[in-house]
């Protein structure tokens, strides 16, 4: 079973040491879970915010805009986290 392994954290802590979602720039959450898996993020209420694969090292990059609660869905495992971003497009 594929595993996904994920931790909103805040765009000033990079973690690329462990398999888990890391910030790497302002707003960009990064899923780590197995390669060529499809991701989809949504929000609490249901809307996708973004979809895509994961690399063959089994990493997708997305760009959210704000501090919310998310669900990360990776092959057939989902689970929600607070993301919080450095800059966060709702308050600007």
């Amino acid at each position: 079973m594929k595993k996904l392994a994920t931790l909103a954290i805040s765009a000033l802590f990079a973690s690329s040491s462990f398999a888990a979602v890391g910030a790497w720039g302002g707003n960009q959450l990064s899923v780590i879970t197995d390669a060529n898996t499809k991701v989809e993020v949504t929000s609490k209420t249901g809307k996708v915010l973004a979809t895509g694969m994961t690399n063959e090292y089994g990493r997708a990059k997305f760009d959210i805009g704000s501090t919310q609660v998310l669900n990360i869905k990776a092959g057939d495992e989902t689970k929600t986290y607070l993301y919080v971003t450095q800059y966060d497009a709702s308050t600007q």
